[in-house]
């Protein structure tokens, strides 16, 4: 037998290998219509929550239930994030239509309940600057079903390219491999058994408190579930036993499950602390002019006394601050002793507010850079696979050469599998 005839390969495996571990394109993002799968880290929602465009909001990571460790979260707490493996819940009766006042959105889309659960909770924030675009979209999709809502947020561009700006494009090729097992499961599933098994993939639910109620909000689910009342002091330890529950149950069955918490966004309060403390300054400050024009305004070196970009304090944020009219009227009618008095107790006030904006602003920096080092640390290692193929194909010839006529390219399905950060273990 002569040798075997090897056909010729169209395209380098390494290219493609090469090739999806890329950050897909621009173009490539915005003419795909699915949501790639999100990890369940607070830096990632944190940024989202800012491109958003939503101010006053944070996202932590709740490590445990105990009294204690709840304690160290931000107040107030909004709402919780609960990451499991999805299976259909029987525990309570959905509500026969949603509520007026609640807004809530089923999920439409695989893998979009990241961005569900996120809209589900900040929706629902009373007082909170949800940012043009989704002030926007909340109004106009308020008088929608929650499935009409859902469909919205397949179709808005702006949330879909939020959740997908970190997509590489393996991400997209395991989004639309994974419908098509789906499809192909449901349809050789018999009894539906095969079907159920496939669905059951990790998936985001919301808890938090509406109008007096504590609600269970899964996109997954045709209505909201109402748990019980509460008030926005107590809701937490309503929700503690539910919670604990299912932990149980999936610690039995070896599931992983993760936490996450929306809290208020000390960076928000601290820039108002800051405008107060300026605009506080500039009254007395006046008030010492007017006594003595020649007088040193500056109580401390370096004191701010006006808009500061480094700190994201702007001029509309000091005349926006409200000062107390009795405080202001004993800022104007004080002795001079008084006055100087204020002055330094305030700059000094102002030195530990300004400290306190740096460390929540480098937090923000670190969101930022933890997602970009993490992507770099899974193309990395990416990168290395043609270096292992070559190696086994070093060692096991034969089956190189079996590949080789099949038209298989380990080089081009490895990458296929995103290497994700799963949930935590509690």
């Amino acid at each position: 037998m002569g040798p075997r005839v090897k056909r010729r390969r169209l395209t380098d495996p390494e290219d493609l290998s090469d090739d999806i571990c890329q950050p897909a394109s621009r173009l490539e993002k915005d003419s795909w219509n699915g949501f790639c799968e999100i990890e369940s880290e607070p830096a990632l929602f944190n940024v989202m929550l800012r491109d958003f465009g939503v101010k006053g909001v944070k996202v932590q990571e709740v490590v445990s239930l105990d009294e204690e460790m709840m304690a160290l979260l931000n107040t107030p707490v909004y709402g919780l994030i609960f990451l499991f493996r999805w299976r259909e819940d029987n525990d309570g009766k959905q509500e026969a239509t949603c509520p007026d006042g609640l807004w809530f959105a089923n999920q439409t889309a695989n893998n979009a309940c990241a961005s569900v659960a996120l809209l589900n909770i900040v929706n629902n924030i009373p007082d909170i600057d949800l940012g043009e675009n989704l002030r926007s979209f909340k109004e106009f999709t308020m008088p929608f079903t929650p499935a009409l809502r859902g469909d919205a947020i397949n179709n808005f561009e702006f949330v879909k390219r939020i959740h997908n700006s970190y997509a590489r494009k393996m991400d997209i090729l395991n989004s639309d491999l994974q419908l098509k097992t789906e499809a192909t499961t449901r349809k050789k599933g018999s009894n539906g058994q095969a079907a159920e098994e496939s669905d059951a993939t990790f998936h985001f639910i919301a808890f938090m408190p509406v109008m007096g109620q504590l609600w269970k909000l899964d996109g997954l689910e045709r209505q909201p579930r109402a748990l019980g009342e509460c008030s926005e002091d107590d809701w937490l330890e309503l929700v503690k036993p539910n919670l604990l529950d299912r932990m149980a149950a999936y610690e039995e069955e070896e599931i992983e499950f993760s936490i996450l918490g929306l809290v208020r966004d000390p960076l928000h309060d601290l820039i108002n602390d800051l405008a107060v403390n300026v605009r506080t300054l500039e009254i007395l400050n006046q008030r010492a002019m007017s006594l003595c024009p020649s007088s040193d305004t500056l109580a401390l070196d370096e004191t701010i006394l006006g808009p500061h970009p480094a700190l994201s304090l702007t001029r509309e944020d000091i005349d926006a601050a409200v000062i107390p009219q009795e405080t202001h009227d004993d800022y104007q009618t004080c002795s001079d002793d008084k006055l100087q008095e204020y002055q330094q107790m305030i700059s000094i006030r102002q030195r530990e507010i300004r400290a306190r904006i740096r460390e929540e602003q480098q937090s923000h920096r670190s969101d930022d850079d933890s997602n970009v080092t993490a992507s770099s640390v899974v193309e990395l290692l990416l990168l290395c696979l043609p270096f292992f193929w070559m190696f086994l194909c070093f060692c096991f010839c034969d089956l190189a050469e079996i590949l080789t006529d099949l038209e298989i390219s380990i080089l081009f399905w490895f990458p296929c599998f995103s290497i994700k950060a799963g949930p935590r273990r509690y």
